[in-house]
């Protein structure tokens, strides 16, 4: 019963007029704020998604560092990223991206969209 209302969540004042209006919300109201805080990061890395494509200048934020990359690979939950850096290619969550610049690089020299 609960599941079905929590995938509407975007915001935390959804949650809270949920948690006032709903009389049995006590005992699962942990499970409903993690259950709305994963929606809203699916929605946002939805969002990015619908922006990246191949060629792309990207910029990864990580813990404790920034870096720029070139996207290789969009695929469903990550996108395959070469660092500018040291050439090496990772797999980057969809949250960690910001697009800094649209199709940067076309070059079919890179071999982009190409797994080497």
């Amino acid at each position: 019963m609960i599941k079905s209302k929590v995938k509407n969540f975007t915001t935390l004042n959804d949650v809270l007029s949920f948690i006032q209006t709903e009389p049995d919300w006590g005992p699962n109201y942990n499970n409903i704020i993690v259950a709305a805080l994963k929606a809203r990061r699916t929605a946002d890395a939805l969002k990015v998604k619908t922006d990246l494509s191949v060629g792309d200048l990207v910029r990864v934020d990580g813990r404790n560092t920034s870096w720029l990359g070139v996207v290789h690979k969009v695929m469903k939950t990550r996108a395959r990223v070469k660092h500018m850096d040291n050439g090496m290619m990772y797999g980057v969550p969809m949250n960690m991206i910001s697009v800094a610049k649209k199709q940067y690089i076309t070059s079919p020299k890179l071999n982009i969209g190409r797994v080497a």
